[in-house]
């Protein structure tokens, strides 16, 4: 059985070629605060942290930063829970494909391939992020024209200019979903001298955040700690805030586009402005982040149908192929 595997930031995913996406879990790992022993993995560590008090035993470990394996041992811990789900599928020591940032190094794609390896994989292969989400986006790369894809995920952004099957320009810019919502979090204490948890600003990314002035002017109330007595506080927070926040991080993913816009070949440039960028990964579902690139860099601009899977379906076909 091949497997594609979108170990993200935020997210891990697995698919098949016969049922498409089969799991999805939480890249998270619930640890001792005291032993650091990994106590469980995936959704059930998410719900054994949240049901806990603040001052709980248990600690969140996230085993992937900005892309790349940031504790072989909570990776290898998370993969093998969810390979051992996956045999309810009838996978049992799987060849995997598995995305990795277009940009990273021998050591950053060994450990990848290492901790599939331990978690009961039979062969683990790297795919560039970019090529697995044209590929889940179903694009044809078969033939000599360019396209650009931009993977936005949890903790980079990838981008790919991509021809004939490979990766001809490829940039990684580390920042992604979750440093949005660390923008947000630095903007309520900044604004409002309250401070709130990575949950709740993720839930404001969701419900307030923009890329782009939309005629509605929402408006949400969260729950956080005041900064000078540290009591509880409630304060309403703004979409127009929201997007004040997000403007730095949603600033450095378009200069990294720029960069690889400026390295492109000429032939592979004039395709690329005449077909647009596809957008892929869950930071792609940002509210008017199309518009904004599309008015920025003077391309048009689409997000892939079910945008956050591309990545898992697409290295799927590469494992499979």
């Amino acid at each position: 059985m091949h497997l594609g595997v979108d170990l993200g930031t935020t997210w891990v995913k697995v698919a098949t070629t016969s049922r498409g996406v089969i799991l999805r879990e939480p890249t998270l790992v619930a640890v001792e605060r005291n032993s650091g022993k990994i106590v469980e993995t995936g959704e059930k560590a998410a719900r054994l942290l949240q049901s806990q008090s603040p001052t709980g035993s248990l600690v969140a470990l996230r085993p992937v930063r900005e892309g790349v394996v940031a504790s072989l041992e909570a990776a290898d811990a998370l993969l093998h829970h969810v390979f051992k789900r996956a045999n309810r599928y009838r996978v049992w020591r799987p060849t995997v494909s598995i995305g990795v940032p277009a940009e990273v190094t021998k050591v950053e794609r060994r450990a990848v391939v290492e901790a599939a390896l331990k978690a009961g994989a039979r062969r683990a292969e790297p795919v560039p992020c970019p090529l697995a989400a044209a590929l889940g986006a179903r694009l044809d790369l078969s033939e000599p024209e360019g396209h650009m894809v931009v993977d936005l995920g949890g903790g980079c952004a990838d981008v790919g200019i991509l021809s004939m099957q490979s990766l001809v320009v490829a940039g990684t810019v580390r920042l992604g979903g979750q440093q949005m919502d660390d923008a947000i979090v630095r903007m309520l204490r900044r604004v409002h001298s309250v401070m709130i948890g990575e949950a709740t600003a993720e839930q404001l990314k969701l419900q307030l955040g923009t890329a782009f002035p939309q005629p509605s002017q929402r408006t949400m109330d969260v729950n956080g700690q005041d900064l000078v007595d540290g009591l509880p506080r409630t304060v309403t927070v703004s979409e127009s805030e929201v997007r004040e926040a997000l403007e730095q991080p949603l600033g450095e993913i378009v200069a990294g586009l720029r960069q690889v816009l400026e390295r492109t070949p000429p032939e592979l440039s004039g395709d690329v402005y005449e077909r647009g960028i596809v957008l892929t990964g869950g930071a792609a579902r940002l509210v008017g982040l199309d518009t904004m690139l599309e008015r920025l860099l003077g391309v048009k601009v689409r997000v892939a149908d079910h945008p956050e899977d591309c990545v898992a379906l697409g290295a799927c076909r590469l494992a499979s192929g």
